[in-house]
């Protein structure tokens, strides 16, 4: 129901909203008709339904995604923990400071300022990206840069880049070092890329959705993909971890024909394999399957 009819919401309004308004469609039922249900199932669920209402301020109250994002997935947290550091110290850890907040399609996004220079990104806990804010101080992760800077430097002439997947913003803002005619950027959820225009790219004063050489589509990258008519020099796939379900479509063999079949006749895909202890396998199986769709594969 959440995320079909209300995804902006967050569940701490959405549960109290849901509880009082079957509780007032149970009691004007009983207005209308004057009659309790007689039936065990039907009184129960109203029951239920009192006491959920009753209950949601406490779950409300008790409710607190941005704690959880800091403590779930955290290297740092977990050896804490295990050291045998107290549970209400574990919050207080390090110096992340909570800047923002976002209810998405896909989780809940959390923005954290981290050692004053960078911004770290989370979905439902899950590390996504990190920027850096200050990049004479602290740089850009060289992979974030060099998924787009690599194969923008390999083509001859590159005039036409697409853009699987936003992130934290740092591959789009490396295109824009290069002489492009044109960028397409795909990203599913319309609360990220709200989250990166307000809150990442508006602390280092820039709007790169603004440039008229960029053009945003707000849908599934795989639909794009499957459904784009044009040609492009360069794509540049960027999905999450491949660890996470949701990652799946970017690596089978449909998307990667779909992905040969929008390129030019010098084109170039390129697309980043966040390899954290996944051992050889997968690494062989994403080759292999690249190697059916692209006529030379090379792996950096």
């Amino acid at each position: 129901v959440r995320w079909l009819l209300l995804p902006q919401w967050p569940l701490e309004n959405l549960l109290p909203f849901v509880s009082i308004a079957l509780a007032g469609l149970a009691l004007f039922r009983w207005l209308a008709t004057r009659e309790i249900p007689s039936g065990r199932l039907a009184r129960a669920s109203i029951a239920s339904l009192l006491c959920l209402a009753a209950l949601s301020p406490f779950v409300r109250q008790q409710y607190n995604p941005a704690e959880s994002a800091r403590l779930l997935f955290s290297t740092h947290v977990f050896l804490a923990k295990r050291s045998g550091l107290q549970g209400q110290l574990l919050p207080y850890i390090d110096e992340g400071r909570l800047v923002a907040r976002q209810e998405g399609e896909h989780g809940t996004y959390t923005l954290w300022s981290m050692r004053g220079t960078q911004l770290q990104l989370r979905e439902s806990g899950i590390p996504k990206a990190i920027v850096s804010n200050n990049t004479r101080i602290c740089p850009q992760f060289s992979a974030d840069g060099m998924q787009a800077a690599l194969p923008l430097v390999l083509h001859d002439n590159p005039q036409r880049t697409l853009l699987l997947g936003l992130q934290g913003g740092v591959t789009l803002d490396t295109c824009f070092h290069f002489p492009l005619q044109q960028l397409t950027c795909v990203e599913s959820d319309p609360a990220l890329i709200r989250l990166v225009k307000e809150n990442v790219l508006a602390a280092e004063k820039r709007d790169l959705f603004e440039d008229g050489r960029v053009r945003m589509l707000p849908i599934d990258p795989t639909l794009a993909l499957a459904a784009a008519d044009e040609q492009y020099d360069v794509i540049i796939s960027s999905p999450d971890q491949p660890a996470l379900a949701k990652s799946t479509p970017y690596y089978t063999l449909e998307f990667y024909r779909n992905a040969a079949n929008q390129l030019a006749d010098d084109g170039i895909f390129c697309q980043r394999f966040q390899y954290v202890d996944c051992g050889p396998g997968p690494l062989r199986a994403v080759t292999a399957t690249l190697q059916k769709a692209f006529q030379t594969v090379t792996a950096i």
